[in-house]
Order: structure tokens, then C-alpha cells, then sequence
């Protein structure tokens, strides 16, 4: 069958074409000899021939189509063969062919050497700075207009630097004071944002993106300094900071803080993980320089609430098991288990109040509704109601659950104020609904507020043309066709 033909010179080619043949006498071929295409489905998988690349028993006779997303030369149907798993790098559920919106994914900088990232794409209105000998490993990411924030265009560079041994104590930046017992350790990751051209009118919002072990390598050495002391020292929650105005190096730092320039304290940030790389979100930067993070040790840094020695997780069908362990709980109220589908928006599943005490402490919690994938992390919090939020732990249950999406009226008739109904089951607080019509290219995005339960979302469709179109709900396994009628 011909992709270009086109019987009743119409100027639809017959793949796309209700009435191949001319004669008004229906939408498949059973009524006139087997001349009209339209929607028929000679495989029966639900997929019109014109979007099938195999009607099922391999010999690849279903007409495949035309479309070309990428305008690469290379049709949708070779780029995704029908069976094989394409590509989707921000899990949109659009196949990175046809996704104008995908910029590759994000990698942790080199150790021991300082990486420059320039500007590559955007995505969800955050401007992603990737290698620049390899545009789709992204390093670092800036919101360059948030809300309320800046509006001037700029242009910039990143440059990300990490010690030779950045994940243990060789690796971390320090600086101490044994007579006042006073001690600072800088994690081995670090940045600096240098403008090219343009300025800034109001703050911006950066993505750092570092190794837990990293961080974890500058807690310990601040433990250790400080139960080395007698008596034992306080050690503080992770201070994330930038320099204002100032190029951040290693030796900026004294035993007591830091000493280039003004400092902008963003303190104990809630780490988030994007595409399996941990980052922590600086919002309200207001001029750029560098930044990073680091721990004190002293007679008066803020004691934590709780000392966690581990927290993991493991499948249990499609269930997980959460197990933590504490050294010891002073002024300790409870522990907030929290989830993810994405590893950046987290709600609460759970509640478990502490034991309290200074042995240690062996915690258990099962998350009975786990999804195929879940970002799971512990919210602590302090009698007086502080708290601080431990690592992110992924767990993949490789239990496959299948969400219907339920698209009604279907097929809904091109007029003015058309709607159409989605019925589906969100994971997050906030989804994405994407639409893709027969070529596989994106027609119209949505975001909307949603409950971690089942939903309905109304759409206006009167602006599309007449065809047959995808739906694709973020987070969630399932999508759904819907045809668009005359």
C-alpha cells in the first residue's frame, strides 16, 4: 500500500482518507470493495493502519504513514518500530522523537576537574546547561524568569568544580580551630555562574545537582571532629550557601564560616532527585557567584533532632518495605513518610511516632499502594516542631499497574466548544496531560492540580482538526486514543 497515493484526488492520501475512493459510501472498506482506508485496523491492536508499523504477524503490511516529528528525514514509524520501547528522556511519555521539549539527561560533573556547561534547551521553563562536547548530558539548570522574578534576557556559563575525592574525607574542604573548638566542612562539589551578556532585574532559581555520598563525606568528617572534642561538639544540618558577587573557591572558608564576600544562608534545603540525580532548588538568587555546601562543628551549632544511621528500602511484590535505624533521639517527636512519583513532589503516607532514647532505634513502615517506580524520604521532626528531611531512597517494584484513561464523549464531533472528558488516576499533586495526534507530534500540554486518586479533567478540543489522536497522563503506564469527527 502507498503512503502518497491518493485515490479519489482529494488531496488526502488514501491513509488518511474516510472515503479513499470518492463514492460517500462509508469510513472503512466493507461497503465498496475494499477502496477506502480510513480507520481500519487489520490487526485488531486498536491502532489504525495508518499509525500500525506491523498488523501482528511481522510482515509489516499495515500502512505506516507519513509523519516525521523531528523533520529528520527518518519516518515516526522507523524511528519507533511498533513493539520496541522508544526512548523517553523527561518521562513525559512522548517519545523523544517527537518531543520538542526533550534536552537529553542529567549527569553528574567529572570528579577532579572544574566542568564549563553553556546553555543547551528548555524545558518546563528552566534553561539546561549541558557538556559541551555533549549537549544531552545536562549539568546544571537556571529558571531565568521565575514568577515575580527576573525579566531581562542573559546569557551565562557554569562552571562546576569537584575534588579528586569528592565522596570521602580526602576530598572535603575544612578548616578548624582546635583551641575554640570550633570546625567547618565544605562538600568537594561546588559552583560558579559567570554572566556573558545581559543583567539581572529580579532573582533567579538554580538546580545543583550533586552525589548523596558527597555530602555525606563532609557530614561524617564534621562528626568526627566533633566527638573527638571534649565534650562532644554539635553538628549542624547541611548549610547550602552562595557567595554574593564573588567567585566561590575552596579556600574561601575560616573555622567559623565563610570569607569571601557577603553570604546567602539558604540553609537545611529539601534535597529532590530528577532523572535518579539528587539536587537541591536555590530560589530567590539574586546575583550570581558561586556556592555549595557545608557543616559546622561547635559548642553552639543547632543540634539535630535525630541522628539517622540508614534508611532503605526493598520490594515486596508490589509492595515496599521501608526500614530506617537511629544512633539517638533527643527532643524527638515522629518521623513523616513521605512519597514520590517523580522524586521532586512528595506527600505524606504515614506517620511513625519515635522511641526516643540514645540506643539505636530499628524503624519498619510498608507502603501498601507502591507504584512501579517510588521516591520515598523521611521528614523528622523536633518536639518544637522543626524538622529536616533525610536522603531520598528509589524503589522499583517492577510491578506493572495499569491506570485506564476514560475519554468521553469518544468520538466527539468538531464544533465550536467541542469537550472532552478525562477520567484518570493521577500520582502526583500536579499532572501533565499531553496530546499527540496520528503523527505522533505534540498538539496541545496541559498542567493541572490533581489528588493521588482518580480524577476527571475537561478539555476543549474544537481547535483540533478532524482525526484520530492520543492522550498520555504523566506518571502512569496507559494511554488513550480519541477520534475527532466531522
Amino acid at each position: 500500500e502507498s503512503n502518497t497515493t491518493d485515490t479519489d484526488g482529494d488531496g488526502n492520501a488514501d491513509y488518511d482518507d474516510t472515503d479513499a475512493d470518492g463514492d460517500s459510501a462509508g469510513t472503512d472498506d466493507s461497503d465498496d470493495g475494499g477502496a477506502d482506508q480510513g480507520l481500519e485496523d487489520a490487526d485488531g491492536d486498536g491502532i489504525p493502519n495508518y499509525l500500525d508499523a506491523d498488523n501482528g504477524d511481522g510482515s509489516g503490511t499495515d500502512v505506516t504513514g507519513s509523519g516525521d516529528s523531528d523533520g529528520d528525514g527518518i519516518s515516526d514509524a522507523e524511528e519507533c518500530p511498533d513493539g520496541v520501547q522508544c526512548p523517553d528522556t523527561d518521562g513525559d511519555g512522548v517519545p523523544d522523537y517527537a518531543d520538542p521539549n526533550d534536552c537529553g539527561g542529567v549527569v553528574i560533573a567529572s570528579t577532579g576537574m572544574t566542568s564549563t556547561a553553556t546553555a543547551t534547551c528548555e524545558y518546563d521553563g528552566w534553561t539546561y546547561y549541558s557538556d559541551p562536547n555533549d549537549p544531552t548530558k545536562l549539568l546544571f539548570a537556571i529558571d531565568h524568569t521565575p514568577a515575580g522574578g527576573n525579566t531581562n534576557p542573559f546569557t551565562a556559563e557554569v562552571l562546576i568544580t569537584v575534588s579528586d575525592n569528592s565522596t570521602n574525607a580526602l576530598g572535603v574542604f575544612s578548616a578548624v580551630d582546635q583551641a575554640t573548638q570550633e570546625g567547618n566542612f565544605k562538600m568537594g562539589r561546588y559552583w560558579n555562574v559567570n554572566v556573558l551578556s545581559g543583567s539581572l532585574n529580579g532573582p533567579v532559581n538554580v538546580k545543583f545537582y550533586y552525589e548523596e555520598e558527597e555530602l555525606n563525606a563532609a557530614r561524617t568528617m564534621a562528626q568526627d571532629f566533633a566527638n573527638a572534642a571534649s565534650p562532644v561538639l554539635n553538628v549542624s544540618d547541611p548549610i547550602w550557601y552562595k557567595l554574593d558577587g564573588v567567585t566561590m573557591h575552596p579556600d574561601s572558608m575560616t573555622a567559623t564560616g565563610i570569607t569571601e564576600g557577603d553570604v546567602v544562608d539558604f540553609g537545611n534545603l529539601t534535597p529532590k532527585v530528577e532523572s535518579g540525580i539528587t539536587y537541591v532548588q536555590m530560589d530567590g538568587v539574586t546575583s550570581f557567584s558561586g556556592g555549595g555546601a557545608t557543616f559546622r562543628s561547635s559548642p553552639t551549632a543547632p543540634v539535630l533532632p535525630v541522628e539517622l544511621r540508614s534508611f532503605d528500602g526493598v520490594a515486596d511484590g508490589c509492595k515496599v518495605n521501608l526500614n530506617w535505624l537511629t544512633d539517638s533521639e533527643v527532643n524527638f517527636s515522629h518521623f513523616e513518610i513521605e512519597w514520590s512519583g517523580d522524586g521532586r513532589d512528595f506527600r505524606s503516607i504515614g506517620e511513625v511516632e519515635s522511641r526516643g532514647g540514645n540506643l539505636v532505634n530499628v524503624y519498619k513502615f510498608q507502603d501498601k499502594n507502591s507504584k512501579q517506580d517510588s521516591y520515598y524520604r523521611l521528614k523528622m521532626v523536633d518536639f518544637d516542631g522543626a524538622f529536616e528531611y533525610s536522603k531520598v531512597i528509589f524503589v522499583s517494584t517492577k510491578c506493572k499497574i495499569d491506570y485506564p484513561i476514560k475519554v468521553y464523549p469518544n468520538p466527539v464531533v468538531n464544533e465550536f466548544g467541542a469537550v472532552i472528558s478525562l477520567d484518570f488516576y493521577a500520582l502526583n499533586s500536579e499532572t501533565k496531560v499531553v496530546i499527540t495526534d496520528f503523527n505522533g507530534s505534540v498538539v496541545m500540554r496541559v498542567s493541572t492540580a490533581t489528588e493521588r486518586e482518580w480524577n476527571t479533567l475537561r478539555l476543549d478540543v474544537s481547535d483540533l482538526p478532524s482525526g484520530v489522536y492520543s492522550v498520555i497522563i504523566s506518571g502512569i503506564e496507559s494511554t488513550s486514543r480519541f477520534i475527532v469527527a466531522e
